[in-house]
Parts: C-alpha cells; sequence; structure tokens
C-alpha cells in the first residue's frame, strides 16, 4: 500500500485534536509498519494513538496460555474511553487461524465477543482494508487486480467526496419518495419518510463512497434492470429485471435468479437499502461488493438486514446488489404513490392468504383472496383511468372516485339483497367487498391530497 494515503485517510475519519484513538491492527509484524504509519498520522493530527496488535501467531500463544480469568471486565472496560477506533486490517478478522485446544478457543471466541461489544459502543468505528494479498484471496479477484483496484479507490480527494455526498444526500433528503428509472420501462418506488440518508465519506468501511439509507421495508414496489447482475456466491448474470413487490423480491425474468430470490426467507428477501456510490476511483464493477458499490454514478439496492442503520428488518444477510449501468432517480408523482399502495396491499394480502391456506382456514382464505381481487381490479380502473385522463389530476380523481362510488353502490345493493334474505355468507362477503372499496377510497384520497 502507498504509505502516503494514510494521513488522507486518518484526516478523513474525523480524527481531530485531543481525541484518544484505538489503532485495532489485524496482522503479522511483518506489516506492523503499516499500523505505525497510522499512529504517526493520528499525532499528527493532535490526537493520542493507542496500537492494539490482533497477531494471529500471537494470539495462537497468548490464549494458548491463558487462564479463564485473563480479560474480566476490568480489561474491557478500558475500550470505553477511546473516541473512535481505526479497525485496520492486513488480513480477515477475528480468524485464529491455527489449532488450539477447544477449550482455549472457547476462550478466544469469548475474548472476540466481548471486545466487539465494547468497540461497537464507541462514537466512530471506522473498518480500513489493506491491499494485501491476504485480503485479496477474501476478494476472489487476482492479487495484482485487486490491489490495482483498491489502490485507485483510496488514491482520490476525500474533501471533494464528502462534498458531493453531502450535496446528493441533502437534494435526495428533500423527498419522502422517489422512484428509479432503468431499462427501457423499469421503474422502482422507494418510500424513505422518516427514514435518514447516511454518508460514508471517511468514516464507516473502507475504501468508502457512498449514501445510504433503509427505506420502508413494506413500501418499495415496481422493476429494476441490471445489465449486469452480481450475486454474491451465486454467480454473474446478463440482461436481468427483477419483480419486487411490497418491499420484497418475489420474482425476475431469469428462471436461476428467480429460483434464488424465492427460496430465500421472508426476512432476507425484503429490500432493506438504497444507495448511491460516489467514489471516482471505482469505475467499473468486478464483482467484489467491498468495491462495487462504492462505484461512482452507480446505485444499489440490498436485501436482508437493516436494523444496524435505522431499519426494522433483522435478517440473516445483507447482500448488495450494484447497478452499474445507466439510471435516472426522481421524486415520486402521485401515480407511483398510488400504484405502490397497491403493490404492497397485494403482496400483503396474498401472503395472508397463503399463511391461511396452510393452517386449513379455508373460509377465511377465500374471503382475503376476495379484498386480493378487488385491489388488484381497482389497480386496473386506476390504469385505466390514467389513459382515459392523462396528466389532469383532478380529472383522474373524479374518475377514480367515480368508479369506487359507482361499484360500492352496486354492492351495497346486493348487501341489501343478503340482508333481506337472511344470508350471512352473502352478507358478510359483501361487507368484505364495501370494506376494501372504502380502504381503497380512503388510501387515495391520503395519497392524492398530499403534497408529494
Amino acid at each position: 500500500m502507498d504509505n502516503s494515503y494514510i494521513p488522507k485517510i486518518v484526516k478523513a475519519s474525523g480524527v481531530k485534536a485531543h481525541e484518544l484513538i484505538l489503532i485495532h491492527f489485524w496482522g503479522e509484524d511483518s506489516d506492523r509498519d503499516i499500523a505505525l504509519e497510522f499512529v504517526n498520522a493520528v499525532a499528527a493530527l493532535g490526537a493520542s494513538p493507542v496500537l492494539l496488535q490482533q497477531s494471529r501467531s500471537a494470539n495462537r500463544e497468548l490464549f494458548q496460555n491463558a487462564a479463564d480469568t485473563s480479560f474480566d471486565e476490568k480489561y474491557f472496560s478500558l475500550f470505553s474511553s477511546f473516541d473512535a477506533i481505526l479497525d485496520i486490517f492486513a488480513y480477515r478478522p477475528v480468524v485464529l487461524g491455527y489449532e488450539i485446544d477447544a477449550d482455549k478457543y472457547e476462550l478466544y471466541r469469548r475474548y472476540m465477543t466481548q471486545l466487539f461489544s465494547q468497540l461497537m459502543k464507541v462514537k466512530r468505528f471506522t473498518q480500513i482494508r489493506i491491499p494485501t494479498e491476504a485480503n485479496a484471496v477474501e476478494s476472489a479477484l487476482p492479487a495484482a487486480v485487486y490491489k490495482e483496484r483498491m489502490e485507485r479507490a483510496y488514491c482520490i480527494d476525500y474533501d471533494a467526496l464528502l462534498t458531493s455526498c453531502t450535496q446528493l444526500a441533502e437534494e435526495l433528503a428533500k423527498h419522502e419518495q422517489i422512484v428509479i428509472q432503468t431499462g427501457r420501462d423499469c421503474r422502482l418506488f422507494f418510500d424513505l419518510t422518516g427514514r435518514r440518508w447516511h454518508i460514508d465519506a471517511g468514516d464507516g468501511d473502507w475504501p468508502c463512497g457512498e449514501i445510504y439509507i433503509a427505506p420502508n421495508e413494506g413500501q418499495t414496489n415496481g422493476t429494476i434492470f441490471f445489465d449486469r447482475l452480481f450475486i454474491d456466491d451465486f454467480g454473474v448474470f446478463s440482461q436481468v429485471s427483477l419483480q419486487i413487490e411490497g418491499g420484497r423480491i418475489t420474482g425476475s425474468d431469469h428462471a436461476d435468479v428467480k429460483k434464488f430470490f424465492t427460496e430465500l426467507s421472508c426476512a432476507d428477501s425484503v429490500v432493506c437499502e438504497l444507495g448511491f456510490g460516489m467514489n471516482p476511483g471505482v469505475t467499473d464493477l468486478c464483482g467484489y461488493t467491498v468495491l462495487d458499490e462504492k462505484m461512482a454514478c452507480s446505485f444499489h439496492i440490498a436485501i436482508g438486514a437493516n436494523n444496524m442503520f435505522g431499519g426494522q428488518n433483522a435478517a440473516s444477510l445483507h447482500m448488495d446488489l450494484v447497478h452499474s449501468g445507466s439510471f435516472a432517480w426522481h421524486p415520486a408523482s402521485k401515480k407511483d404513490a398510488v400504484f405502490s399502495y397497491f403493490g404492497s396491499e397485494l403482496t400483503n394480502l396474498r401472503s395472508r392468504e397463503q399463511i391461511l391456506s396452510a393452517d386449513e382456514r379455508g373460509d377465511e382464505a377465500i374471503f382475503v383472496k376476495v379484498r386480493a381481487n378487488i385491489f388488484n381490479a381497482f389497480r386496473s380502473v386506476f390504469s385505466a383511468g390514467i389513459k382515459v385522463c392523462g396528466n389532469d389530476e383532478e380529472k383522474l380523481e373524479s374518475f377514480f372516485l367515480s368508479r369506487i362510488e359507482q361499484i360500492s353502490q352496486n354492492w351495497r345493493g346486493a348487501r341489501k339483497e343478503a340482508e333481506i334474505h337472511a344470508d350471512t355468507q352473502k352478507l358478510y362477503l359483501e361487507d368484505v367487498k364495501l370494506k376494501a372499496c372504502a380502504d381503497i377510497r380512503e388510501a387515495f384520497i391520503k395519497i392524492w391530497r398530499k403534497s408529494l
């Protein structure tokens, strides 16, 4: 690694005078000079560095000899004093890489668990990958390619990066709902209400350069097109579209891709993140997510967990899907919001119907299916209204509400007939239909008369 980058990295991470900084270094003594460069860079900014080295060879001897009373609460309480952690690794963290006695390995595992529990409480926690051959193995890229790409990603103007990230985040934060257009006619709707944009311009994961947010989990709807889609540990696919309904990836025009996503658990298939790559040193995709998600002029979605950055979805994975072709984002229109509402409701209803059917509650499942059919029908009515009314919002509102009223009137008549004949099953069915109409009307008015 070109050590001349290190002072710029330390400054961009947010280190300031009078701070106490832990240099947490994962590597052998052969790479210790890198850690010392970070120590010197921290001190040059007027902060106080403390170096803790996690060497596999040293830890093998240390924990083979350690006792159960070693590394107690007194030890871990020392870490509460740090203002920031620079977690620097020349190879994969935590992995010991050696066989030791089972009881000693348990002591090592417990040490690492407690250590990270303390470190994650510190105000700033920055992870920095060093372009080494060991880290190249983890990336699955040839060592020379990995090093060259990482060097380019590190050799950038960090002040300019922070400015561009801040500007885009501030612009996006003006809008509660946005749409991203990809391919010829793919549109993906995101509801960002109440969620916050995060900027990674140096105090997060290195190489840095992205802004990201946890969209409201059940509200992402539409389609997205990828010229080339990298799926971790599964494959690379060309010219692929994904369907997203009710916040989950539910389909694809590629059979293998569809099978992959539809076999995930509900939590793991949730669209949990929207991000934009901002690093000008990353100019094309290589299949290594750490770099790909930072690619300038790209965006990515992710599936799985987002409860660590403002979301509510806990899952067993977090997988980024990076889009590198042409795209455009813009504030969502009222039409977009209405279609997203129908998409989310239909996904929830279909899921509910499946659960009821699996529980052998067939009668309830039938009524849920009726409600779903009504939502689907009114989605078609809304589409027809757009064709008739074009961009005239007042005319479209009148068209859609009049159709709801007309259909509701017919069903109120059917309900009266059922009431006259004391047909309780028919009566309940008409109530389900009328309730669906009322709910659609209420949601439509709320969306249509809100200023997006």
